[in-house]
């Protein structure tokens, strides 16, 4: 006797490819969405792969800050940099020092809101579809008695029921 697994009726695929499929289609339906909750997730497993490039485009390099950089500017600007301030942080973070775990947590943080973002703007895109049909028909009724109502005072003859 042949051992076959349980199928759904009407089931043409196994298990797993039905779920990838219907994964599928939620993707190519929703690639704002995608994206969102892809970049959240890289955010959220490697925030160093997010950081270490954009502190060294700030200038906050393995070796100190990097002379005519943004952030060369911004130390100029803060003039004395104390131990702990923003500044200190980042360049510790650009070093891979104690920054480095502060600045890996923010960016970690900015991913989880990012997929809250998503998931929302998922959420809320579905209720306004699911109440669409509904606000339509409501509006083209008015459409609609306004446009007789415009008719029937222009001939001057009575509106008629149907």
């Amino acid at each position: 006797m042949e051992n076959t697994p349980n199928k759904p009726e009407g089931s043409t695929d196994s298990g797993g490819n039905q779920y990838l499929a219907t994964g599928r289609k939620w993707a190519s339906e929703h690639p704002y969405q995608v994206a969102g909750f892809g970049a959240a997730a890289l955010l959220i497993a490697a925030p160093g792969f997010a950081a270490a490039p954009v502190l060294g485009v700030l200038g906050f390099g393995a070796n100190g800050i990097v002379g005519g950089s943004i952030a060369a500017g911004a130390q100029s600007a803060a003039g004395n940099v104390v131990a702990g301030s923003v500044i200190a942080t980042l360049q510790s973070a650009g070093a891979g020092g104690y920054g480095a775990t502060t600045v890996c947590g923010i960016v970690q943080g900015t991913g989880v809101l990012g997929a809250a973002g998503s998931a929302w703007s998922y959420l809320r895109g579905n209720k306004e579809t699911q109440g669409e049909g509904e606000d339509s028909a409501t509006e083209n009724n008015k459409h609609d008695d306004d446009h007789e109502s415009a008719s029937s005072e222009d001939t001057g003859e009575p509106k008629a029921k149907l």
